[in-house]
């Protein structure tokens, strides 16, 4: 019966670290996601509102822009 006990502490203990690592990846890859968008930004801003409409941007779109970036980084 002990041995029984000591089995589930450590299956739970392994779910308990697997939502634990789901958790790290997932806040990985937002810092990443985030990184790219703001890298992104940084860069458009950058850009006279000339610079931008030889692009066929709009300072306005700067946001959606990276953030359709970001997603495909």
């Amino acid at each position: 019966m002990a041995h029984a006990s000591t089995d589930f502490i450590q299956r739970g203990r392994t779910g308990l670290r697997a939502q634990f690592d789901s958790l790290r990846a997932a806040y990985e890859r937002h810092a990443r996601t985030r990184t790219a968008y703001r890298k992104m930004v940084d860069e458009l801003h950058a850009y006279s509102d000339r610079d931008l409409a030889e692009l066929g941007y709009h300072r306005s779109e700067i946001g959606r822009i990276a953030r359709e970036a970001s997603r495909n980084a």
